[in-house]
């Protein structure tokens, strides 16, 4: 290598600093020469984890499908000379011969197979192969292995492809044909160049935005590209010339750009320019976030404006859209990270949240998005322009170009953690992974606390330093601990072990059988108990406003209030009520809930209060108290409604063992005592149990929106809720012997209390709520089911201080007779260290990485390490060298762009509304206005004066002839943004966020829906669409006759959805873990965020294998559930036919009964 001093600029400051220049001679060292480096005490590295082919082309200048002039001599390439520019808006590509490879699906077929699902070929046994270049199309049945490699061959050969353009080509198809060439001793002829392999990557599993997301492995060529369709996101947008459009701005290889994303594209934009004006690119560092207070934090941290749509049905409603409205206003206002927060522009200031921007340099973010902005305004006036495939070609280039410009500024292990006051338990990559949303990186944060010990082994809350997630490697050690406690972990990491009486430090591959853990038996954790609960005052900020005139107050001490109140009140309520209605209010005492802020109460006041939910047919109303205790007795209730109860929309319900009537009684008493509401019990047929009803519609919204407790456990219900964990011990006492004698048990031969659960975090949170009372517990799994068990003090705890019905109580007597506990460590614990109870290791075992990276945290003081919420307490991680940071991301700058974004809508909304404009909905960069009257040429005018208000373009996209804003799905009346559907006046159509645009919706819902929809759209207006609806009852009506007289293709019934997780960890029976455990034991390799396909055959099934069968393994006696795809239609037709008088309900009644009874 070669060392040369020189002077570079600092990105931040701008200044030129003093640096060294280490050239290495060959390309290939290049990586180890910075791992080397790295090594070295005191050194500050930049540009050196940058991929060596893209800085190959980031200081020579080339990039790929550049036109250049190569001096040679002999077989070497002394010199390139470039004849062209990446910035050329005009240039010529060459020309590129293709071959298609793809692969019949084993499915079933259909005349219009473009709308119907082609199965995963890797899911089971796939189709033919059709190879098709230049009109001549070959078919390949595999019967004949070494034929299929030699007719293969013969293609390569005969047409000497560029590309190869395949489906399922990266994890199925390329890989079977290279086992195949092996098998027969026939080379496969993939490559241009005989000499390489074909380059593969490893498939991932990320998670995204809150979505699981597989990406398949890489199968890559020498001397020409290999694209599969089904894995690459930009040529799916694009297609071939926007991608190649964005691999030369962006100077990355084209077979490597088209399984990346957008964001890597023009984050590698911004390297190139950074290395061309000599700016030094970070490594292991970042801008850290500035401290702000609370309030501000409030106020920068909001994100994009949205005007929740008003639901309806409207005629001639004008959209308006800024054009690229986050990258324009970077451009314009100068955002990027070295020009947010300058001293040197005091008067160039963010509205709202008051940053100050620099005038004085143009940034560099800025100076990336400049020429894609200019590019793409080109390109789409050139589409306007011409025709044929020119215009293909120029719509290709900027819609890649759309993508780039929207993404430009940007494990499971449970942890305790303290963020902005607040004590939450998560997984730690979802505490890293929205600090880190754009790959591996170090982080340095301020406001994030774990839980942890000084030098002196004294707890503290200890401050986060930096955040740290790292790609994963291949294979990661699972260490299991005698007491059920587990932890995965990557073979360098750290961890705490207790050795000859010190604590001390290990590697994860130097831990052995027997090495004592030390587990943390308590945690000291601040909280703030909630003694009384205002019942009213919770009902007036979590319900929805719709729901607000359901409910009423009812009180001797209205009376007065209201009589006091009444003139301001009936102004209030006259338009929604008659007089005599507000009379009665006055005479009988009682008040709908949304009008009690007419009557000032004080706190003092709710005491002689109660509140009830009325039905909208009349009837008596059940009243609860308005003030609630928070004690023992309401913690025991939710934690048994939690462990073996249930909820509709009427009533709330516990199940109960037959041989324990004390437990029904006490719950019975506690619905009593409580809410002043009376309770059935009732034997349950062929069980063994008891049923405790209430019904109350009022108890059963209670519970949801004031105790917290969800309906189910979709929505939920398998949690701690804040109540008690800010509870007194009385209410956690109350709440784990509820959780006990619904769904626990009594150790028959060990002296424990166990509660079980199939869900991980549910009992990882039990362990720390545990810990925080000082309750000495361990782990254990069944099959499925994860246990936590409550042993040796933590009985005595729990028997005393809980409550334990009869059969628990006698049995748990029976056992503390034969083996009375000891106030010692649990038998469990080997020893003692300080606070630490240490536990040995049980087993070490290597399993394969789930995830593409791993996450840790870096802490600023004490013993660098951190509790887990499993009590483990591990050593924090350092060193993590050699990995991309996020250079160019800093918060402020984010903030910043949704300020000005803020602040452009909300100007263009007063533009609009001074011009007699009424805004419908908008959403962050468009709007839907609504004029009487107004024509085209009026929103044209009212675009032009919002540019010029604004300074940022914005076009009419278009006027609807009409337009249908669609409520939510479980809130009637309530708009949803981005979910409505419209016609433009040029017949152009746009629906958002209903069935046909879903991916997991079947082909046969998708094709009606489309039906519907498209006679829809003809209809000029909506006394035209009324008048249709005869035919739109038709269509579903064709439908449901097609589905129950079974004429219909399993092609067309295909459900498909994305697992979240590996196979092994589902624990309930949702159709996507049955589907993946039927396709794993037909030998099929699943990943998280993987889609599968399956048909619903008998959704009601007992045997959860009998419910779906997957697509691929279909065969030929299938059958399928009408009911279940019947519900489906009457779903999807509901969505587009409701706004018009037409819910589910009277599908039902109307369509769908009358085919039965027919």
């Amino acid at each position: 290598m070669t060392l040369t001093p020189t002077v570079r600029r600092e990105l931040m400051s701008g200044e030129q600093i003093p640096v060294i220049a280490v050239a290495v001679h060959n390309p290939l060292a290049f990586p180890a020469a910075a791992r080397l480096l790295a090594h070295v005490p005191g050194l500050t590295l930049y540009n050196c984890d940058i991929l060596t082919v893209r800085l190959f082309f980031y200081e020579t200048g080339l990039f790929p499908l550049a036109r250049c002039a190569v001096t040679c001599a002999g077989d070497e390439a002394r010199e390139i000379a470039l004849t062209s520019r990446p910035e050329d808006l005009e240039y010529a590509l060459p020309p590129l011969t293709v071959l298609r490879l793809h692969l019949e699906s084993p499915g079933g077929h259909s005349d219009d197979p473009d709308d119907l699902p082609t199965a995963n070929p890797s899911h089971g046994r796939p189709g033919r192969l059709e190879a098709g270049v230049d009109g001549e199309t070959v078919v390949l049945d595999g019967d004949d292995p070494a034929e299929t490699i030699r007719s293969l061959n013969r293609l390569l050969q005969r047409y000497d492809p560029d590309v190869l353009l395949s489906e399922w080509g990266d994890p199925v198809l390329l890989p079977r044909l290279q086992v195949l060439a092996t098998r027969t001793g026939i080379p496969l002829q993939l490559n241009r160049d005989p000499v390489n392999r074909v380059r593969t990557r490893r498939s991932r599993s990320y998670t995204t935005y809150g979505q699981v997301v597989y990406q398949a492995g890489a199968q890559m060529l020498h001397g020409r590209w290999h694209i599969d369709l089904r894995n690459s996101f930009i040529y799916a947008e694009s297609e071939l010339a926007g991608l190649l459009e964005v691999a030369r701005l962006a100077r990355i290889p084209v077979q490597e750009l088209a399984r990346t994303s957008t964001g890597t594209a023009i984050s590698s934009m911004q390297v190139q320019r950074a290395v061309r004006d000599g700016i030094l690119i970070p490594w292991q560092k970042s801008e850290p976030e500035a401290f702000k207070t609370a309030s501000q934090l409030i106020v920068t941290d909001k994100g994009g404006l949205t005007y929740q749509p008003l639901v309806g049905l409207y005629e001639q409603v004008g959209e308006l859209d800024f054009s690229s409205m986050y990258p324009t206003m970077m451009a314009r206002f100068n955002i990027s990270p070295e020009t947010i927060g300058c001293a040197c522009c005091p008067d160039s200031r963010v509205p709202e949240i008051n940053y100050t921007v620099c005038r004085q340099r143009r940034g560099l973010v800025p100076q990336v998005l400049d020429h894609l902005l200019e590019r793409r305004v080109y390109y789409k006036q050139r589409k306007q322009a011409t025709t044929g495939p020119q215009r293909a070609l120029y719509d290709q280039r900027q819609t890649a170009l759309k993508w780039c410009l929207v993404t430009c500024l940007d494990g499971e292990t449970l942890v305790p953690f303290k963020k902005d006051g607040r004590i939450q338990i998560a997984p730690i990559r979802d505490i890293i992974d929205p600090l880190l949303p754009d790959g591996p990186g170090v982080l340095p944060v301020q406001g994030l606390h774990v839980f942890g010990y000084d030098e002196n082994l004294r707890p503290i809350e200890n401050p986060i330093r930096n955040v740290i997630k790292v790609p994963a490697p291949s294979k990661l050690l699972r260490v299991r601990m005698q007491s059920g406690r587990e932890l995965t972990m990557i073979p360098n990491h750290r961890c705490f072990v207790v050795e000859d009486g010190r604590l001390i430090t290990k590697r994860a591959l130097e831990l052995r059988e027997g090495d004592l853990i030390p587990v943390t038996p308590s945690l000291t954790l601040e909280r703030k108990p909630v003694q009384r609960i205002n019942v009213i005052e919770q009902l007036q900020q979590e319900l929805p406003r719709e729901e607000h005139p359901l409910w009423r107050v009812f009180g001797i001490a209205l009376k007065d209030r209201v009589a006091a109140a009444y003139r301001s009140i009936q102004l209030a309520a006259r338009e929604h009520y008659t007089d005599k209605s507000i009379w009665n209010w006055r005479a009988y005492g009682y008040l709908p809930l949304q009008y009690l802020p007419h009557l000032h109460f004080r706190d003092e006041d709710f005491a002689s209060l109660s509140v009830g939910r009325g039905k909208r047919e009349g009837g008596i109303i059940k009243q609860i108290p308005a003030l609630l205790t928070m004690d023992k007795d309401l913690g025991f209730l939710i934690g048994f409604f939690i462990g073996d109860g249930s909820a509709r929309r009427t009533f709330l319900r516990f199940s109960v063992g037959q041989n324990e009537p004390d437990v029904a009684w006490k719950l019975r008493k506690i619905l009593a005592q409580k809410f002043n509401l009376r309770s059935s019990r009732h034997k349950e047929r062929k069980a063994r149990m008891y049923v405790v009803q209430v019904n109350s519609v009022a108890l059963a919204r209670l519970f949801e929106v004031v105790l917290g407790v969800g309906k189910n456990a979709q929505n939920g219900k398998i949690d701690v809720p804040p109540l008690v964990w800010n509870g007194e011990d009385d209410v956690v006492y109350g709440f784990l012997s509820g959780l006990i004698a619904s769904d626990g048990c009594v150790g028959k031969k060990g002296t424990f209390l166990r509660i079980s659960s199939a869900s991980r975090a549910f009992i990882g949170k039990l362990g720390v709520l545990l810990a925080t009372r000082g309750i000495a517990h361990c782990y254990r799994t069944h099959g499925h089911l994860r246990s936590i068990e409550i042993v040796d003090s933590g009985v005595l705890t729990l028997r005393n201080s809980g409550w334990l019905s009869q059969k628990h109580r006698r049995r748990l007597e029976k056992r503390l007779r034969l083996a009375p506990p000891k106030e010692r460590p649990s038998s469990w614990f080997a020893q003692s260290h300080g606070p630490f109870r240490c536990v040995r290791i049980r087993s070490i075992k290597e399993v394969p990485s789930t995830l593409p990276c791993t996450y840790c945290f870096e802490v600023e003081r004490g013993l660098h390490g951190f509790t887990l919420a499993n009590g483990i307490f591990t050593a924090n991680n350092f060193g993590y060298l050699g990995y991309r940071n996020a250079r160019f991301g800093r918060i402020e700058a984010h903030e910043a762009v949704t300020a000005f974004a803020r602040e452009m809508l909300l100007r263009a909304k007063e533009v609009a509304e001074s011009r007699g404009f009424r805004m419908l909905h908008a959403l962050v960069d468009s709007m839907w206005l609504q004029r009487p009257g107004a024509t085209h040429a009026d929103y044209a005018a009212l675009a032009q004066a919002v540019t010029g208000a604004t300074g940022l373009p914005i076009f009419v996209e278009g006027i609807y002839r009409w337009i249908a804003f669609l409520p939510s799905k479980t809130h009637r009346g309530v708009g949803v943004p981005n979910r409505y559907m419209g016609v433009f006046e040029d017949n152009i159509t746009k629906v958002r966020g209903i069935e046909v645009r879903r991916s997991d919706t079947p082909a046969l819902v998708v094709q009606t829906q489309e039906r519907m929809l498209r006679r829809m759209f003809r209809c000029q207006t909506l006394e035209d669409v009324r008048a249709a609806l005869p035919e739109l009852l038709g269509i579903l009506e064709e439908a449901l006759i097609r589905l129950r007289s079974g004429d219909v293709e399993a092609a067309e019934l295909v459900v498909t959805n994305t697992l979240s997780q590996e196979v092994g960890e589902y624990r309930h029976n949702t159709v996507q873990a049955i589907t993946a455990r039927m396709l794993d034991c037909h030998g099929a390799t699943l990943h998280p965020g993987e889609a599968v396909q399956f048909i619903i055959t008998n959704a009601g099934a007992k045997v959860p294998e009998d419910r779906v069968r997957p697509y691929t393994l279909l065969g030929t006696d299938w059958h399928y559930d009408a009911e279940a795809y019947a519900t489906m239609l009457l779903r999807a037709a509901e969505t587009v036919l409701e706004l018009f008088g037409y819910t589910r309900e009277r599908l039902r009644d109307d369509v769908a009964k009358k085919i039965l009874t027919s």
